[in-house]
Protein backbone atom coordinates (compact mmCIF):
# COMPACT_ATOMS: atom_id res chain seq x y z
CA UNK A 1 0.00 0.00 0.00
CA UNK A 2 1.02 3.33 -0.92
CA UNK A 3 0.67 6.17 1.07
CA UNK A 4 0.36 9.56 -0.19
CA UNK A 5 3.10 12.16 1.75
CA UNK A 6 1.84 15.99 2.06
CA UNK A 7 3.92 17.77 -0.62
CA UNK A 8 5.22 14.70 -2.78
CA UNK A 9 3.57 13.80 -5.73
CA UNK A 10 1.47 10.44 -5.61
CA UNK A 11 2.96 7.46 -7.87
CA UNK A 12 1.37 6.94 -10.91
CA UNK A 13 -0.29 3.73 -10.99
CA UNK A 14 -2.56 1.65 -13.59
CA UNK A 15 -5.41 3.92 -11.30
CA UNK A 16 -3.95 7.12 -12.07
CA UNK A 17 -4.06 8.87 -14.92
CA UNK A 18 -2.22 11.94 -16.77
CA UNK A 19 -3.61 15.48 -15.92
CA UNK A 20 -4.00 16.09 -19.44
CA UNK A 21 -6.85 13.50 -19.75
CA UNK A 22 -8.53 14.75 -16.55
CA UNK A 23 -11.51 16.58 -18.47
CA UNK A 24 -12.13 14.20 -20.56
CA UNK A 25 -15.21 12.01 -19.59
CA UNK A 26 -14.94 8.83 -18.18
CA UNK A 27 -15.87 6.02 -20.37
CA UNK A 28 -18.25 3.19 -18.87
CA UNK A 29 -15.14 0.65 -18.95
CA UNK A 30 -13.41 3.33 -17.25
CA UNK A 31 -15.85 3.42 -14.26
CA UNK A 32 -16.14 -0.68 -14.31
CA UNK A 33 -12.16 -0.96 -13.82
CA UNK A 34 -12.39 1.86 -10.93
CA UNK A 35 -15.02 -0.28 -9.04
CA UNK A 36 -13.02 -3.48 -9.85
CA UNK A 37 -9.89 -2.18 -8.29
CA UNK A 38 -11.86 -0.53 -5.38
CA UNK A 39 -13.34 -4.15 -4.72
CA UNK A 40 -9.94 -5.60 -5.26
CA UNK A 41 -8.27 -3.14 -2.86
CA UNK A 42 -11.42 -3.56 0.21
CA UNK A 43 -10.66 -7.26 -0.64
CA UNK A 44 -6.81 -6.82 -0.12
CA UNK A 45 -7.38 -4.77 3.27
CA UNK A 46 -9.61 -7.80 3.93
CA UNK A 47 -7.17 -10.54 3.19
CA UNK A 48 -3.89 -8.29 5.05
CA UNK A 49 -5.96 -7.40 8.29
CA UNK A 50 -7.05 -11.70 8.34
CA UNK A 51 -3.20 -12.59 7.70
CA UNK A 52 -2.06 -10.08 10.37
CA UNK A 53 -4.12 -11.83 13.10
CA UNK A 54 -3.11 -15.19 11.83
CA UNK A 55 0.81 -14.25 12.70
CA UNK A 56 -0.04 -12.72 15.92
CA UNK A 57 -2.06 -15.85 16.76
CA UNK A 58 0.12 -18.18 15.80
CA UNK A 59 2.97 -16.61 18.06
CA UNK A 60 -0.23 -16.55 20.95
CA UNK A 61 -0.85 -20.25 20.82
CA UNK A 62 2.63 -21.42 20.11
CA UNK A 63 3.84 -24.46 22.26
CA UNK A 64 6.71 -22.43 23.41
CA UNK A 65 4.53 -19.81 24.38
CA UNK A 66 2.02 -21.66 26.46
CA UNK A 67 4.76 -23.30 28.10
CA UNK A 68 6.52 -20.10 29.28
CA UNK A 69 3.07 -18.82 30.62
CA UNK A 70 2.33 -21.79 32.31
CA UNK A 71 5.92 -21.48 34.36
CA UNK A 72 5.19 -17.60 34.48
CA UNK A 73 1.52 -18.32 36.45
CA UNK A 74 3.29 -21.29 38.77
CA UNK A 75 3.11 -20.73 42.02
CA UNK A 76 6.63 -21.19 43.35
CA UNK A 77 8.26 -21.25 46.85
CA UNK A 78 9.13 -17.43 47.02
CA UNK A 79 5.53 -16.41 47.01
CA UNK A 80 5.14 -18.16 50.30
CA UNK A 81 6.99 -15.65 51.67
CA UNK A 82 4.16 -12.42 50.32
CA UNK A 83 2.03 -12.10 53.15
CA UNK A 84 -0.34 -10.35 51.30
CA UNK A 85 -0.82 -12.34 48.17
CA UNK A 86 0.23 -9.41 45.40
CA UNK A 87 2.20 -11.58 43.56
CA UNK A 88 0.34 -14.29 44.08
CA UNK A 89 -2.28 -11.65 42.35
CA UNK A 90 -0.93 -10.76 39.43
CA UNK A 91 -0.28 -14.31 38.15
CA UNK A 92 -3.84 -14.65 38.75
CA UNK A 93 -4.41 -11.39 36.69
CA UNK A 94 -2.28 -12.28 34.08
CA UNK A 95 -3.47 -16.53 33.81
CA UNK A 96 -7.71 -14.79 34.10
CA UNK A 97 -7.00 -12.81 31.31
CA UNK A 98 -5.20 -15.54 29.00
CA UNK A 99 -7.61 -18.22 29.65
CA UNK A 100 -11.08 -16.15 29.34
CA UNK A 101 -10.19 -13.29 26.81
CA UNK A 102 -7.94 -15.46 24.67
CA UNK A 103 -7.84 -18.96 24.75
CA UNK A 104 -11.69 -19.42 25.53
CA UNK A 105 -12.40 -17.33 22.13
CA UNK A 106 -10.87 -19.97 20.22
CA UNK A 107 -12.31 -23.04 18.65
CA UNK A 108 -9.04 -25.16 18.58
CA UNK A 109 -7.58 -24.43 21.85
CA UNK A 110 -10.35 -25.44 24.04
CA UNK A 111 -9.53 -28.72 24.39
CA UNK A 112 -6.81 -27.45 26.87
CA UNK A 113 -9.69 -25.37 28.88
CA UNK A 114 -9.92 -28.14 31.47
CA UNK A 115 -6.29 -28.27 32.07
CA UNK A 116 -6.09 -24.19 32.52
CA UNK A 117 -8.88 -24.58 34.50
CA UNK A 118 -7.30 -26.80 37.04
CA UNK A 119 -3.79 -24.86 36.74
CA UNK A 120 -6.05 -21.92 37.62
CA UNK A 121 -7.66 -23.44 40.67
CA UNK A 122 -4.19 -24.58 41.81
CA UNK A 123 -2.66 -20.97 41.85
CA UNK A 124 -6.20 -20.27 43.80
CA UNK A 125 -5.64 -22.64 46.59
CA UNK A 126 -2.10 -20.95 47.63
CA UNK A 127 -4.04 -17.76 48.88
CA UNK A 128 -7.49 -16.16 49.49
CA UNK A 129 -6.31 -13.24 48.37
CA UNK A 130 -6.19 -14.34 44.93
CA UNK A 131 -9.97 -15.90 45.27
CA UNK A 132 -10.89 -12.24 46.78
CA UNK A 133 -9.39 -10.58 43.88
CA UNK A 134 -11.45 -12.51 41.30
CA UNK A 135 -15.00 -13.20 42.89
CA UNK A 136 -14.35 -9.18 43.31
CA UNK A 137 -13.73 -8.61 39.96
CA UNK A 138 -16.59 -10.71 38.44
CA UNK A 139 -18.80 -9.18 40.84
CA UNK A 140 -17.58 -5.07 40.59
CA UNK A 141 -15.32 -4.55 37.80
CA UNK A 142 -16.97 -3.77 34.39
CA UNK A 143 -14.81 -5.44 31.99
CA UNK A 144 -15.00 -8.26 34.33
CA UNK A 145 -18.76 -8.02 34.32
CA UNK A 146 -18.93 -8.12 30.64
CA UNK A 147 -16.55 -11.17 30.48
CA UNK A 148 -18.82 -12.90 32.91
CA UNK A 149 -21.90 -12.11 30.88
CA UNK A 150 -20.68 -12.95 27.72
CA UNK A 151 -19.40 -16.29 28.88
CA UNK A 152 -22.53 -17.72 29.88
CA UNK A 153 -24.66 -15.46 27.93
CA UNK A 154 -22.73 -16.32 24.09
CA UNK A 155 -20.10 -18.49 24.36
CA UNK A 156 -21.09 -20.97 21.97
CA UNK A 157 -18.38 -23.53 23.79
CA UNK A 158 -19.53 -25.50 26.35
CA UNK A 159 -16.17 -26.37 27.94
CA UNK A 160 -15.46 -22.06 28.07
CA UNK A 161 -18.84 -21.58 29.88
CA UNK A 162 -18.39 -24.62 32.16
CA UNK A 163 -14.66 -23.60 33.04
CA UNK A 164 -15.82 -20.09 34.11
CA UNK A 165 -18.51 -21.19 36.50
CA UNK A 166 -16.28 -24.26 38.13
CA UNK A 167 -13.39 -21.52 38.60
CA UNK A 168 -15.82 -19.20 40.23
CA UNK A 169 -17.41 -21.98 42.75
CA UNK A 170 -13.68 -22.53 43.58
CA UNK A 171 -13.12 -19.62 44.58
CA UNK A 172 -16.37 -19.17 46.32
CA UNK A 173 -15.31 -22.37 48.22
CA UNK A 174 -12.14 -20.68 49.28
CA UNK A 175 -13.40 -17.74 50.59
CA UNK A 176 -16.64 -19.67 52.26
CA UNK A 177 -14.96 -19.54 55.52
CA UNK A 178 -14.03 -16.12 55.70
CA UNK A 179 -17.34 -14.56 54.05
CA UNK A 180 -20.22 -17.08 55.63
CA UNK A 181 -20.19 -15.08 59.41
CA UNK A 182 -21.36 -12.02 57.08
CA UNK A 183 -24.13 -13.48 55.79
CA UNK A 184 -26.15 -13.18 58.72
CA UNK A 185 -28.68 -10.56 59.32
CA UNK A 186 -27.47 -7.48 61.53
CA UNK A 187 -30.23 -5.35 61.14
CA UNK A 188 -30.34 -4.38 64.88
CA UNK A 189 -26.71 -4.15 65.09
CA UNK A 190 -26.60 -1.70 62.16
CA UNK A 191 -29.51 0.23 63.05
CA UNK A 192 -27.64 0.79 66.58
CA UNK A 193 -24.12 2.02 64.85
CA UNK A 194 -26.44 4.20 62.51
CA UNK A 195 -28.06 5.64 65.87
CA UNK A 196 -24.58 6.50 67.42
CA UNK A 197 -23.14 7.69 64.47
CA UNK A 198 -25.69 10.29 64.33
CA UNK A 199 -26.85 9.65 60.41
CA UNK A 200 -28.62 7.41 58.68
CA UNK A 201 -27.49 4.94 56.55
CA UNK A 202 -27.78 5.07 52.83
CA UNK A 203 -29.64 2.65 51.23
CA UNK A 204 -27.83 0.81 48.55
CA UNK A 205 -30.55 -1.68 47.33
CA UNK A 206 -31.16 -1.95 43.40
CA UNK A 207 -34.98 -2.61 42.31
CA UNK A 208 -34.26 -5.79 40.03
CA UNK A 209 -32.85 -5.73 36.20
CA UNK A 210 -33.84 -6.68 33.65
CA UNK A 211 -30.91 -7.47 31.64
CA UNK A 212 -27.65 -7.48 31.71
CA UNK A 213 -26.35 -4.68 30.44
CA UNK A 214 -28.44 -2.96 33.03
CA UNK A 215 -26.69 -4.98 35.58
CA UNK A 216 -23.90 -4.04 34.76
CA UNK A 217 -24.45 -0.59 34.51
CA UNK A 218 -26.28 -0.56 38.13
CA UNK A 219 -23.10 -1.67 39.34
CA UNK A 220 -20.93 0.43 38.03
CA UNK A 221 -22.46 3.30 39.03
CA UNK A 222 -22.57 1.90 42.61
CA UNK A 223 -19.13 1.55 42.70
CA UNK A 224 -18.03 4.95 41.06
CA UNK A 225 -19.37 6.99 44.98
CA UNK A 226 -17.33 5.58 47.98
CA UNK A 227 -19.84 5.90 50.30
CA UNK A 228 -22.70 3.38 48.35
CA UNK A 229 -22.10 -0.12 49.53
CA UNK A 230 -22.36 -3.01 46.79
CA UNK A 231 -21.85 -5.70 48.70
CA UNK A 232 -25.51 -6.76 49.49
CA UNK A 233 -28.65 -5.57 48.18
CA UNK A 234 -29.96 -6.10 51.54
CA UNK A 235 -29.45 -4.13 54.44
CA UNK A 236 -29.06 -7.11 56.78
CA UNK A 237 -26.39 -9.02 55.04
CA UNK A 238 -23.48 -6.64 55.61
CA UNK A 239 -21.40 -7.01 58.68
CA UNK A 240 -20.96 -3.61 60.15
CA UNK A 241 -18.17 -1.31 62.13
CA UNK A 242 -18.20 -2.07 65.81
CA UNK A 243 -20.24 0.45 68.18
CA UNK A 244 -17.79 1.28 69.78
CA UNK A 245 -15.72 2.69 67.00
CA UNK A 246 -18.57 4.91 65.81
CA UNK A 247 -19.08 6.32 69.26
CA UNK A 248 -15.94 7.01 69.79
CA UNK A 249 -15.64 9.34 66.76
CA UNK A 250 -19.02 10.84 67.11
CA UNK A 251 -17.84 11.74 71.08
CA UNK A 252 -15.04 13.76 69.36
CA UNK A 253 -16.61 17.21 68.44
CA UNK A 254 -18.65 17.07 71.86
CA UNK A 255 -15.80 17.06 73.85
CA UNK A 256 -14.29 19.92 72.01
CA UNK A 257 -17.28 22.00 71.81
CA UNK A 258 -17.76 21.44 75.77
CA UNK A 259 -13.62 22.94 76.08
CA UNK A 260 -14.97 26.03 74.41
CA UNK A 261 -13.30 26.03 70.86
CA UNK A 262 -14.88 26.49 67.62
CA UNK A 263 -15.53 23.21 66.46
CA UNK A 264 -16.02 23.21 62.33
CA UNK A 265 -18.62 19.95 61.87
CA UNK A 266 -17.46 18.60 58.02
CA UNK A 267 -19.26 15.90 56.42
CA UNK A 268 -17.81 12.78 55.94
CA UNK A 269 -18.01 9.87 53.37
CA UNK A 270 -18.16 6.52 55.41
CA UNK A 271 -14.72 4.90 56.30
CA UNK A 272 -13.95 2.46 53.55
CA UNK A 273 -14.06 -0.39 56.56
CA UNK A 274 -17.08 0.64 58.37
CA UNK A 275 -19.03 -1.59 55.94
CA UNK A 276 -16.82 -4.38 54.68
CA UNK A 277 -17.06 -5.40 50.79
CA UNK A 278 -17.33 -8.91 50.78
CA UNK A 279 -17.26 -10.99 47.42
CA UNK A 280 -19.59 -13.65 48.09
CA UNK A 281 -22.46 -10.91 48.65
CA UNK A 282 -21.13 -8.76 46.09
CA UNK A 283 -21.05 -11.87 43.66
CA UNK A 284 -24.33 -12.99 44.32
CA UNK A 285 -26.02 -9.74 44.25
CA UNK A 286 -24.88 -8.88 40.51
CA UNK A 287 -25.71 -12.98 39.61
CA UNK A 288 -29.35 -12.34 40.85
CA UNK A 289 -29.52 -9.10 39.07
CA UNK A 290 -28.85 -11.21 35.60
CA UNK A 291 -31.79 -13.32 36.13
CA UNK A 292 -34.01 -10.94 34.50
CA UNK A 293 -32.06 -11.10 31.22
CA UNK A 294 -32.78 -15.30 30.88
CA UNK A 295 -36.07 -15.02 29.48
CA UNK A 296 -34.39 -13.41 26.59
CA UNK A 297 -31.34 -16.13 26.72
CA UNK A 298 -32.32 -19.69 27.50
CA UNK A 299 -29.63 -21.60 26.74
CA UNK A 300 -27.91 -19.61 29.31
CA UNK A 301 -30.44 -21.14 31.86
CA UNK A 302 -28.28 -24.65 32.52
CA UNK A 303 -25.11 -22.87 33.39
CA UNK A 304 -26.40 -19.64 35.30
CA UNK A 305 -28.52 -22.19 37.87
CA UNK A 306 -25.48 -24.52 37.67
CA UNK A 307 -23.41 -21.89 39.67
CA UNK A 308 -26.05 -20.54 42.06
CA UNK A 309 -26.87 -24.71 42.92
CA UNK A 310 -22.90 -25.51 43.48
CA UNK A 311 -22.77 -22.03 45.66
CA UNK A 312 -26.12 -23.61 47.84
CA UNK A 313 -24.13 -26.74 48.09
CA UNK A 314 -21.23 -25.22 50.25
CA UNK A 315 -23.34 -25.01 53.58
CA UNK A 316 -26.16 -23.94 55.24
CA UNK A 317 -25.72 -20.66 55.45
CA UNK A 318 -25.44 -20.29 51.33
CA UNK A 319 -28.83 -21.89 51.29
CA UNK A 320 -30.11 -19.23 53.85
CA UNK A 321 -28.23 -16.19 52.17
CA UNK A 322 -30.37 -17.59 49.36
CA UNK A 323 -33.65 -17.92 50.61
CA UNK A 324 -33.30 -14.70 52.65
CA UNK A 325 -32.43 -12.98 48.65
CA UNK A 326 -35.86 -14.76 47.33
CA UNK A 327 -34.56 -16.99 45.17
CA UNK A 328 -36.90 -20.28 45.74
CA UNK A 329 -40.09 -17.51 44.42
CA UNK A 330 -37.82 -16.25 41.77
CA UNK A 331 -37.47 -19.50 40.07
CA UNK A 332 -40.61 -20.18 39.88
CA UNK A 333 -41.81 -16.27 38.80
CA UNK A 334 -38.83 -16.88 36.05
CA UNK A 335 -40.76 -20.10 34.74
CA UNK A 336 -44.41 -18.75 34.65
CA UNK A 337 -43.37 -15.40 33.72
CA UNK A 338 -45.35 -13.80 36.40
CA UNK A 339 -44.08 -10.61 38.74
CA UNK A 340 -40.79 -9.11 38.31
CA UNK A 341 -40.15 -11.38 35.02
CA UNK A 342 -43.07 -10.71 33.18
CA UNK A 343 -42.53 -9.85 29.64
CA UNK A 344 -43.15 -6.42 28.50
CA UNK A 345 -45.91 -5.48 26.00
CA UNK A 346 -44.00 -2.90 24.49
CA UNK A 347 -40.73 -4.36 23.81
CA UNK A 348 -42.27 -8.28 23.10
CA UNK A 349 -41.65 -8.96 19.27
CA UNK A 350 -43.74 -12.00 19.98
CA UNK A 351 -46.89 -9.23 21.01
CA UNK A 352 -46.22 -6.70 18.32
CA UNK A 353 -46.45 -9.99 15.67
CA UNK A 354 -49.42 -11.33 17.60
CA UNK A 355 -51.37 -7.61 17.88
CA UNK A 356 -50.61 -7.80 13.92
CA UNK A 357 -51.72 -10.76 13.18
CA UNK A 358 -55.37 -9.93 15.39
CA UNK A 359 -55.48 -6.43 13.67
CA UNK A 360 -55.53 -7.94 10.18
CA UNK A 361 -58.30 -10.93 11.22
CA UNK A 362 -56.00 -13.96 11.22
CA UNK A 363 -56.34 -14.90 14.70
CA UNK A 364 -58.46 -14.08 17.48
CA UNK A 365 -58.65 -11.01 19.88
CA UNK A 366 -55.24 -11.96 22.13
CA UNK A 367 -56.39 -13.82 25.88
CA UNK A 368 -55.64 -12.70 29.07
CA UNK A 369 -53.26 -15.27 29.20
CA UNK A 370 -51.29 -15.08 26.20
CA UNK A 371 -48.58 -13.09 28.01
CA UNK A 372 -47.71 -16.24 30.23
CA UNK A 373 -48.11 -18.37 27.26
CA UNK A 374 -45.66 -16.82 24.76
CA UNK A 375 -42.94 -16.83 27.38
CA UNK A 376 -43.76 -20.69 28.10
CA UNK A 377 -43.04 -21.33 24.67
CA UNK A 378 -39.69 -19.95 24.70
CA UNK A 379 -37.89 -22.19 27.54
CA UNK A 380 -36.68 -25.05 25.67
CA UNK A 381 -38.02 -27.11 28.90
CA UNK A 382 -36.50 -30.83 28.60
CA UNK A 383 -32.84 -29.95 28.93
CA UNK A 384 -32.41 -26.39 30.43
CA UNK A 385 -34.52 -26.59 33.72
CA UNK A 386 -32.74 -29.72 35.30
CA UNK A 387 -30.19 -27.25 37.69
CA UNK A 388 -32.85 -24.59 38.69
CA UNK A 389 -35.31 -27.57 39.81
CA UNK A 390 -32.30 -28.77 41.46
CA UNK A 391 -31.32 -25.62 43.34
CA UNK A 392 -35.39 -25.24 44.28
CA UNK A 393 -35.32 -28.60 45.60
CA UNK A 394 -32.15 -28.19 47.57
CA UNK A 395 -33.03 -24.71 48.92
CA UNK A 396 -37.04 -26.23 49.78
CA UNK A 397 -35.09 -29.43 51.61
CA UNK A 398 -33.19 -27.79 53.60
CA UNK A 399 -36.37 -25.85 55.35
CA UNK A 400 -38.03 -27.34 58.24
CA UNK A 401 -42.39 -28.21 57.21
CA UNK A 402 -44.98 -27.09 59.20
CA UNK A 403 -45.58 -30.69 60.19
CA UNK A 404 -41.81 -31.15 61.45
CA UNK A 405 -41.86 -27.83 63.53
CA UNK A 406 -44.55 -29.41 65.98
CA UNK A 407 -42.43 -32.76 66.50
CA UNK A 408 -39.05 -32.86 68.23
CA UNK A 409 -35.60 -32.88 66.67
CA UNK A 410 -35.66 -36.78 66.81
CA UNK A 411 -38.71 -36.96 64.09
CA UNK A 412 -37.55 -35.12 61.23
CA UNK A 413 -38.36 -35.83 57.66
CA UNK A 414 -36.26 -38.27 55.86
CA UNK A 415 -35.49 -35.80 52.75
CA UNK A 416 -34.61 -32.97 55.04
CA UNK A 417 -31.13 -31.39 54.62
CA UNK A 418 -29.44 -31.01 58.24
CA UNK A 419 -26.29 -28.34 58.37
CA UNK A 420 -23.48 -28.24 60.90
CA UNK A 421 -25.58 -27.73 63.95
CA UNK A 422 -28.29 -30.23 65.41
CA UNK A 423 -30.12 -27.26 67.14
CA UNK A 424 -33.32 -26.62 66.14
CA UNK A 425 -32.93 -23.15 65.53
CA UNK A 426 -30.16 -24.45 62.95
CA UNK A 427 -33.05 -25.46 60.48
CA UNK A 428 -34.21 -22.14 58.44
CA UNK A 429 -38.04 -22.23 57.61
CA UNK A 430 -38.98 -21.43 53.68
CA UNK A 431 -40.23 -17.54 53.20
CA UNK A 432 -44.14 -17.40 52.83
CA UNK A 433 -43.66 -15.85 49.72
CA UNK A 434 -41.92 -18.88 48.44
CA UNK A 435 -44.28 -21.32 50.33
CA UNK A 436 -47.10 -19.62 48.36
CA UNK A 437 -45.12 -19.39 44.70
CA UNK A 438 -43.85 -23.32 45.20
CA UNK A 439 -47.29 -25.11 46.46
CA UNK A 440 -49.78 -22.80 44.89
CA UNK A 441 -48.12 -23.21 41.40
CA UNK A 442 -48.75 -26.31 39.17
CA UNK A 443 -44.58 -26.09 38.45
CA UNK A 444 -43.88 -29.42 40.06
CA UNK A 445 -46.83 -31.24 37.81
CA UNK A 446 -45.80 -29.30 34.79
CA UNK A 447 -42.25 -30.67 35.72
CA UNK A 448 -43.01 -34.32 36.43
CA UNK A 449 -45.20 -34.28 33.06
CA UNK A 450 -41.87 -33.22 30.59
CA UNK A 451 -39.31 -34.96 32.68
CA UNK A 452 -37.57 -32.33 33.73
CA UNK A 453 -35.48 -32.71 37.21
CA UNK A 454 -37.62 -35.82 38.18
CA UNK A 455 -35.49 -36.97 41.06
CA UNK A 456 -35.68 -33.20 42.76
CA UNK A 457 -38.95 -32.88 41.90
CA UNK A 458 -40.32 -35.98 44.07
CA UNK A 459 -37.46 -35.23 46.71
CA UNK A 460 -39.57 -31.64 47.07
CA UNK A 461 -43.31 -33.85 47.42
CA UNK A 462 -42.46 -35.76 49.54
CA UNK A 463 -40.51 -33.68 51.78
CA UNK A 464 -43.94 -31.59 52.44
CA UNK A 465 -46.24 -35.36 52.30
CA UNK A 466 -43.96 -36.49 55.41
CA UNK A 467 -46.58 -36.14 58.09
CA UNK A 468 -48.80 -34.57 56.62
CA UNK A 469 -51.98 -35.52 54.62
CA UNK A 470 -53.41 -32.89 53.17
CA UNK A 471 -49.84 -32.45 50.79
CA UNK A 472 -49.81 -36.20 50.51
CA UNK A 473 -53.19 -36.28 49.18
CA UNK A 474 -51.67 -33.21 46.54
CA UNK A 475 -48.82 -35.65 45.46
CA UNK A 476 -51.27 -38.60 44.90
CA UNK A 477 -54.14 -36.60 43.29
CA UNK A 478 -50.59 -35.51 41.16
CA UNK A 479 -49.82 -39.37 40.62
CA UNK A 480 -53.29 -40.17 39.31
CA UNK A 481 -53.72 -36.91 36.75
CA UNK A 482 -50.08 -38.14 35.31
CA UNK A 483 -50.73 -41.49 34.94
CA UNK A 484 -54.15 -41.13 33.23
CA UNK A 485 -52.65 -38.73 30.91
CA UNK A 486 -49.71 -41.09 29.94
CA UNK A 487 -49.68 -42.74 26.12
CA UNK A 488 -46.50 -44.38 26.52
CA UNK A 489 -44.16 -46.33 29.27
CA UNK A 490 -41.48 -43.61 29.11
CA UNK A 491 -44.09 -40.99 30.30
CA UNK A 492 -45.07 -42.94 33.39
CA UNK A 493 -41.45 -42.83 34.64
CA UNK A 494 -41.52 -39.93 36.72
CA UNK A 495 -44.53 -40.92 38.30
CA UNK A 496 -43.64 -44.21 38.76
CA UNK A 497 -40.88 -42.52 40.56
CA UNK A 498 -42.91 -40.94 42.91
CA UNK A 499 -45.53 -43.49 43.82
CA UNK A 500 -41.80 -45.66 45.18
CA UNK A 501 -41.38 -42.09 46.92
CA UNK A 502 -45.02 -41.95 48.45
CA UNK A 503 -44.72 -46.15 49.33
CA UNK A 504 -41.13 -45.86 50.84
CA UNK A 505 -41.82 -42.75 52.90
CA UNK A 506 -42.40 -44.14 56.73
CA UNK A 507 -44.71 -41.87 58.92
CA UNK A 508 -48.21 -42.59 60.33
CA UNK A 509 -50.19 -41.93 57.55
CA UNK A 510 -48.21 -44.05 55.81
CA UNK A 511 -51.08 -47.13 55.83
CA UNK A 512 -53.51 -44.48 54.79
CA UNK A 513 -50.93 -43.17 51.55
CA UNK A 514 -50.15 -47.30 50.14
CA UNK A 515 -53.84 -47.67 50.27
CA UNK A 516 -54.13 -44.62 48.23
CA UNK A 517 -51.51 -45.33 45.85
CA UNK A 518 -52.55 -49.17 44.69
CA UNK A 519 -56.01 -47.49 44.10
CA UNK A 520 -54.34 -45.04 42.11
CA UNK A 521 -52.07 -48.07 39.93
CA UNK A 522 -55.21 -50.58 39.90
CA UNK A 523 -57.41 -47.65 38.11
CA UNK A 524 -54.61 -46.84 35.63
CA UNK A 525 -54.83 -50.87 34.97
CA UNK A 526 -57.89 -50.27 33.99
CA UNK A 527 -57.78 -47.47 31.91
CA UNK A 528 -54.91 -48.49 29.70
CA UNK A 529 -56.15 -52.34 29.03
CA UNK A 530 -55.87 -51.48 25.12
CA UNK A 531 -52.25 -50.01 25.14
CA UNK A 532 -50.28 -53.37 25.78
CA UNK A 533 -46.77 -51.46 26.15
CA UNK A 534 -48.01 -48.88 29.02
CA UNK A 535 -50.01 -52.03 30.88
CA UNK A 536 -47.01 -54.61 30.41
CA UNK A 537 -45.04 -51.45 32.39
CA UNK A 538 -47.17 -51.04 35.17
CA UNK A 539 -48.01 -54.54 35.93
CA UNK A 540 -44.44 -54.96 35.87
CA UNK A 541 -43.78 -52.44 38.18
CA UNK A 542 -46.34 -53.86 40.91
CA UNK A 543 -44.87 -56.71 40.68
CA UNK A 544 -41.54 -55.81 41.45
CA UNK A 545 -43.26 -53.13 44.56
CA UNK A 546 -45.12 -55.99 45.75
CA UNK A 547 -41.89 -58.19 45.94
CA UNK A 548 -40.45 -55.46 47.89
CA UNK A 549 -42.72 -54.26 50.72
CA UNK A 550 -44.81 -56.36 52.23
CA UNK A 551 -47.82 -53.59 53.18
CA UNK A 552 -48.56 -54.26 49.33
CA UNK A 553 -48.47 -57.77 49.31
CA UNK A 554 -51.26 -57.50 52.29
CA UNK A 555 -53.36 -55.08 50.42
CA UNK A 556 -53.40 -56.99 47.00
CA UNK A 557 -54.48 -60.33 49.38
CA UNK A 558 -57.25 -58.06 51.25
CA UNK A 559 -58.41 -56.31 47.95
CA UNK A 560 -58.84 -60.20 46.29
CA UNK A 561 -62.00 -59.15 44.41
CA UNK A 562 -59.64 -56.84 42.26
CA UNK A 563 -57.36 -59.57 40.95
CA UNK A 564 -60.24 -61.04 38.52
CA UNK A 565 -59.87 -58.04 36.88
CA UNK A 566 -56.13 -57.76 36.77
CA UNK A 567 -53.57 -59.65 33.79
CA UNK A 568 -52.94 -62.83 33.98
CA UNK A 569 -48.85 -61.75 34.22
CA UNK A 570 -49.72 -60.00 37.83
CA UNK A 571 -52.59 -62.76 39.00
CA UNK A 572 -50.13 -65.67 39.25
CA UNK A 573 -47.18 -64.50 41.59
CA UNK A 574 -49.37 -63.94 44.15
CA UNK A 575 -51.74 -66.74 43.64
CA UNK A 576 -50.32 -68.95 46.75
Amino acid sequence: YQRRVRGSTPALTSSTTSTSSAATPPTSAAVDSATTERGNATMLRRIWRENTQYLTERFVFNDQFLQFLWRLTTADDADAADADGERLVERAKLLTNFVFRILARSAECTQQMPHWIAHSQRLFARSPATCAWFVSACARDRSQQQLVVDMLWESPVEKSRTGLVDLLVFALRVLAPRDAPHFVKRRKRAAAAANKSGGKRRNSATPPSTSAKSAIGETGAAEEGSDVSVCSSESDDVDDAPPAAASTAAAAPSTAAAAGELVLVVPKRAAPDAVPVVPTLALIDFVLRLMGDLRHNPRALRFYFALLHRFALLGTRQRKLLLRKGVANKIVDLFFGERAFAPSVDSDIELASYNDAVARGVVRAPRPSYVKSVLLARWPVPVHWDNAVDLLALLVCSCATDASRALSDAHVPPTLLRGGGNARSSVPTLPPAARRAVLRSSATEKWLRDSVGVPSVVRMLLHWAWMDREQSMRAIVALRAGLDSCAKPVHAEPYLALADGLLELADSHRAWRIEAVMVVIVRSLDAHNSRRALLSRLCEWLIASATQWQAVRRWLILHAELCNDLPEQLIYPFAS
